[in-house]
């Protein structure tokens, strides 16, 4: 083989050998972006969701004290553990109206 081609093919195998570098470089700034990214949106997603479990807390708590937690409510519900159905049903009637 003469120098010519050498220098040829050891250029070709110089050059394949830094494009490969170059490219896990680049691929790895790209992975170590990405998984700051998704660290980023999963926090945020994580607030997000923290805030409307606590808004439906607040929610469901305003309800029950609205609605439920009254005393003849209350004193519906304790007619509703009879262990007469008729009993049972009268008190189901009371609370559905």
């Amino acid at each position: 083989m003469n120098a010519v081609k050498r220098h040829y093919w050891r250029f070709l195998g110089v050059f394949f050998a830094l494009a490969v570098v170059l490219s896990l470089f680049q691929a790895s700034y790209i992975y170590f972006n990405l998984l700051q990214f998704e660290k980023v949106k999963f926090e945020s997603e994580k607030e997000a969701l923290s805030l409307i479990v606590n808004d439906s807390k607040s929610i469901s708590s305003v309800l029950y004290d609205v609605t439920i937690n009254k005393p003849n409510v209350i004193a519906i519900f304790k007619h509703a553990t009879s262990p007469d159905l008729n009993v049972k049903n009268q008190a189901r009637a009371n609370l559905y109206r």
